[in-house]
């Protein structure tokens, strides 16, 4: 690795700690866009990233309409 990505690594602590399994994101209320000029959609949105086996899965939560949803991916 370039000598300043290394000394990132470092100076962060990532050397020597334990290698992470997944990763979890969450976003709330973020608008949504449902094309060109179309309306917008207040979402919550939870992601999780796997590492073992690369995989990634979400789940999104709103309503439509005033008719909640969720949508998982």
């Amino acid at each position: 690795m370039p000598t300043a990505i290394q000394r990132y690594i470092e100076n962060c602590g990532y050397i020597g700690t334990k290698k992470m399994f997944y990763l979890k994101m969450e976003y709330h209320k973020v608008d949504f866009s449902q094309g060109k000029g179309g309306p917008t959609l207040k979402i919550d949105y939870t992601q999780y990233n796997f590492i073992d086996e690369p995989c990634r899965r979400a789940l999104l939560d709103s309503s439509m309409f005033g008719i909640p949803f969720e949508d998982n991916l």
